[in-house]
């Protein structure tokens, strides 16, 4: 095992390795060493490594371990079942033996937030900043002023230049280090990665990438929303990762949201290709999605529901706009508290009611607010920072 290559491993290769299932449940395994330098010398291969842990966590306490050599004949009887015609139902089957004889434990986490990758991820949540922040490898962070942020990675990383005049310099490793950016309530940032990837990150959102991309993979990780314009490198296919969603892209623009505190998450493709599957399902095949598509995931479900829109209605809010077709008033108000980093008090009674429209977001949430009751003929009211919508008596 320690002879071979396990940065091409895929997540059943960790699942089947003994001495990677050791190491997940047993914290003084003679094998820790080996992967914890493993996981320091390749920080990219974190996703994969914490799918694989949590798929076994997910039932440990259920199911008692089996042999080697039954994992593997379960494994190569799925691989198999892909081939036949009604592999779907099969394989569900199939994957679900599988599943049930590994070993595992715990509600499913991309990053968990108990595993052996904290290290790599900053506890802080959006909520808790008042800046835009890099945060860099050994902890240290950047704030980037002002309601929408630029950052530009020079040099492979090595140089970032910040609101396009204010340089600061990064000290890599030999190794890709990994570099997040935490973007709170009321902010928004736009990146140039080092590949000449560009992204919008809006308010309230996460994102996790290292510094510089491998060769072979691009991969970052999405907590919030995000709109991409993805430098084209069929050698280097470019992947978006969230709590729901596995994307996969060789040279695109699209947009993701995937707010853990929302129950929908979903990608819009405005051009290009892009394959997606959910991360909650390690047996789902890929969705290959087409231009003017929206694929979207609630919090129940393990596949995609496809749908035809209008793109631009996605991208509105890189301009300064918010496009609505039959939301509930509850998901508007969430999006604008998001966008002002404001609260404000909704009554249930009304939280349902449907809005169709496009909101310009002036410089104050007031006159947005005070248009909303305008048009639904609900009641107003607005107390220094207090903001209320409510059922008019």
């Amino acid at each position: 095992m320690k002879n071979q290559d396990l940065t091409s491993w895929k997540v059943e290769d960790f699942i089947l390795d003994e001495s990677f299932q050791r190491w997940t449940f047993e914290t003084t395994s003679e094998e820790s060493d080996f992967w914890q330098k493993f996981l320091s010398d390749h920080p990219t291969c974190a996703p994969v490594i914490q799918e694989a842990q949590n798929y076994l966590h997910a039932l440990k306490k259920t199911y008692s371990p089996v042999s080697t050599e039954v994992k593997k004949s379960i494994w190569r009887s799925i691989q198999k079942q892909r081939r036949h015609v009604l592999r779907l139902n099969i394989i569900t089957r199939a994957a679900a033996v599988f599943l049930m004889l590994i070993v595992a434990g715990s509600a499913w986490f991309y990053f968990g937030r108990s595993s052996n990758l904290q290290n790599f991820i900053a506890k802080e949540h959006p909520s808790s900043f008042t800046e835009t922040s890099i945060i860099f490898a050994d902890g240290h962070k950047l704030p980037i002023q002002g309601k929408c942020g630029e950052i530009n990675y020079r040099n492979q990383g090595k140089k970032i230049i910040i609101n396009r005049h204010k340089a600061a310099k990064q000290l890599l490793p030999q190794k890709r280090s990994l570099n997040q950016v935490i973007v709170p309530f009321g902010k928004q940032v736009r990146i140039k990665l080092p590949d000449g990837t560009r992204m919008w990150v809006n308010a309230g959102s996460k994102v996790i990438y290292p510094v510089p991309f491998k060769t072979k993979k691009r991969e970052i990780y999405l907590e919030g929303e995000a709109y991409f314009e993805v430098a084209h490198n069929p050698r280097a296919p470019f992947h978006v990762r969230t709590q729901q969603m596995n994307l996969r892209i060789i040279g695109t623009k699209f947009d993701v949201k995937a707010y853990p505190s929302d129950t929908v998450s979903y990608t819009v493709l405005m051009e290009g290709s892009l394959a997606l599957k959910s991360s909650q399902n390690l047996f789902a095949p890929e969705t290959i999605l087409k231009p003017n598509q929206l694929a979207q995931f609630t919090t129940e479900s393990r596949h995609p529901e496809l749908l035809q829109v209008n793109v631009e209605d996605y991208l509105d809010w890189k301009s300064g706009h918010l496009t609505f077709k039959d939301d509930s008033l509850e998901e508007v108000i969430r999006r604008i508290e998001r966008y002002y980093n404001i609260h404000i008090l909704l009554d249930n009674e009304i939280k349902q009611l449907n809005i169709t429209g496009k909101l310009e977001l002036t410089e104050t949430p007031g006159p947005i607010l005070q248009g909303l009751a305008i048009i639904t003929g609900i009641e107003y009211k607005q107390n220094n920072e207090a903001y209320e919508l409510k059922k008019p008596k």
